[in-house]
């Protein structure tokens, strides 16, 4: 797995905010090319392990949100594990990591 660079980390920062901000405006703010910008976002994106798509907590008729991380280890079944949680009321998504 590549390392981040400080150019790396400022796109996570910049894209994690606004996910669909054109190659142009971030290469002004990176200070690069949008052909180096290309480039480097193709790269990391080998590093993504899941897209995920927001919905308004209003929308759903909630109002709070926790975005948990939860390791197996052992004989844990992840799979198990992900559709007893999936059965939950409150539960909006899982994504088991399969790696």
């Amino acid at each position: 797995m590549s390392h981040l660079d400080e150019v790396d980390k400022k796109y996570w920062r910049i894209s994690s905010v606004d996910s669909r901000i054109p190659i142009r405006e971030l290469a002004r703010r990176l200070g690069n090319s949008p052909a180096t910008i290309s480039r480097r976002i193709k790269r990391l994106e080998k590093m993504i392990k899941a897209y995920v798509s927001v919905i308004e907590d209003e929308a759903l008729g909630k109002g709070s949100r926790a975005v948990l991380m939860v390791r197996t280890g052992g004989e844990s079944d992840q799979h198990t594990i992900a559709e007893e949680v999936t059965s939950m009321p409150d539960v909006c998504n899982v994504f088991p990591h399969h790696g």
